[in-house]
């Protein structure tokens, strides 16, 4: 549906963006109106259930907990709640699509919808919405609102503290030009991360107690992110980037990939980073277009849809595969009205 509504638009100058909202409108339907669909469907509902009751949830982040709280004052239902917060995920993407320039909202269509949107809308709430202020902050960058990207990126982190890296990997390419900038980076950011340390430390303790305990991947497990990353670092190769800034972007992506894919054999948190690492570079080569002035030409605008799609095929077959399971799988999916 996000490539056949992109394809139909292309032709449209007047109202084009308002035709590209309703389609987003019909995309998020399927969230928002969804019944026990999503692996952490459940999770999330009794996180919920304990914040209503003033249950400690100790690291739990502060912003999205305070959405919780401020859906209970006007629903008594959390299921309710649950899917609410997903419309707001979408109203985010909605402004992202009415800021946005044609290279922002081709990545959207082409690339993020059908990598992450329904991951992020039924599964990992937390980390979609830090994905959405994400992508909001590095709009206002291109606008050169340096105030409004450091605001939405806080909110990112008060989301899912997983937007730390994703800052770091993108500050690394783009940010450290000169040791003012560095020193800067370290004096602003390095304290942040060390206080959020501080008060949560039993959270991130229990955190990699969890990790260590889950049982580590097979070897083919981090492949669905492996293939459809080195897609986007041949689009890049093949993009109208300067030879520089190529051998940058690869050679930083390579670096991660490699690095949490051997991870991965032993922790289960490497999965977990490499997803963090696909996003982060596609969120790269967008900056790095916006910042050269440069044009997506059809390399990179190919990568974007090949790799999209192996990334939702990759997501399709695992939901295959909890099909009819306990919990809330993704499929077969049901409307809340049929549960």
């Amino acid at each position: 549906m996000s490539y056949l509504s992109f394809i139909l638009t292309q032709k449209i100058n007047f109202g084009r963006k308002f035709f590209l909202s309703l389609a987003l409108l019909c995309i998020g339907s399927i969230a928002v109106f969804r019944g026990d669909v999503g692996t952490d469907t459940f999770s999330y509902e009794k996180i919920a259930s304990d914040i209503r009751a003033d249950e400690g949830l100790e690291g739990l982040e502060v912003g999205f907990a305070s959405l919780i709280r401020i859906f209970q004052v006007f629903l008594i239902d959390d299921r309710f709640v649950i899917r609410a917060i997903s419309v707001v995920y979408c109203l985010l993407l909605l402004i992202y699509i009415l800021e946005g320039n044609k290279e922002e909202i081709f990545y959207l269509f082409a690339f993020y919808f059908p990598a992450f949107f329904y991951t992020s809308s039924m599964n990992v709430l937390r980390v979609g919405f830090s994905s959405a202020f994400i992508l909001l902050a590095i709009q206002f960058l291109r606008k050169k609102s340096f105030l409004k990207t450091g605001f939405y990126f806080l909110i990112a982190i008060s989301f899912h503290y997983s937007a730390f890296f994703l800052g770091a990997y993108l500050w690394v390419l783009f940010g450290m030009k000169s040791v003012k900038l560095i020193i800067r980076f370290l004096i602003i950011f390095l304290p942040i991360g060390f206080l959020l340390i501080y008060l949560n430390i039993d959270y991130f303790l229990d955190k990699i107690i969890l990790y260590s305990e889950v049982e580590s991947p097979s070897s083919l497990s981090g492949l669905g992110l492996i293939f459809p990353s080195l897609i986007l670092l041949f689009g890049v190769w093949g993009s109208n980037l300067s030879l520089s800034v190529k051998i940058k972007l690869v050679c930083w992506a390579l670096i991660n990939l490699g690095f949490f894919y051997l991870l991965a054999f032993f922790y289960y948190a490497g999965l977990r980073f490499l997803g963090l690492t696909f996003f982060a570079l596609s969120l790269s080569i967008i900056m790095a277009h916006e910042k050269s002035e440069s044009k997506l030409n059809f390399v990179i605008c190919a990568a974007f849809v090949l790799s999209g799609l192996l990334s939702f095929f990759a997501a399709y077959n695992g939901w295959l595969l909890t099909t009819d399971t306990d919990g809330a799988p993704f499929l077969p999916y049901k409307y809340f009205w049929q549960t």
